[in-house]
């Protein structure tokens, strides 16, 4: 069909070679194992923290806000939910506790974090 170039988007909110690695390590094998033409990849592995993303999720929750009463509004919860992988596998030799302590990979808490100051 002539693609000559394609984007690779991981859809994990952060890096790490148990989830991202992995998926590209299937995807080079896909095309490695198949006669299929040259194609030039580019890759957003890492997006969590993009400031222009943050800024659409912002403007996407505030149109919901507006869906709730004006005086309840400000007590409404926003709730952030997302899974962390356990720092010791992901760094060879690395620590087994984050700076925060928590012994986790921190690139959703960054996400959410940047989120928020649109707040």
């Amino acid at each position: 069909d002539g693609v000559q170039r394609a984007v690779i988007f991981s859809q994990y909110p952060q890096y790490s070679c148990a989830t991202t690695g992995s998926s590209l390590n299937a995807i080079a094998d896909f095309y490695k194992n198949r006669q299929l033409p040259n194609i030039k990849f580019s890759l957003i592995e890492r997006w969590a923290t993009n400031r222009l993303l943050a800024q659409v999720f912002a403007e996407r929750i505030r149109e919901k806000l507006e869906l709730f009463d004006r005086r309840i509004r400000d007590q409404v919860l926003i709730m952030f939910t997302a899974h962390s992988l356990p720092l010791k596998p992901l760094v060879p030799g690395g620590p087994a506790i984050s700076g925060s302590g928590s012994g986790y990979g921190n690139g959703g808490a960054r996400g959410v974090k940047n989120l928020r100051q649109r707040f």
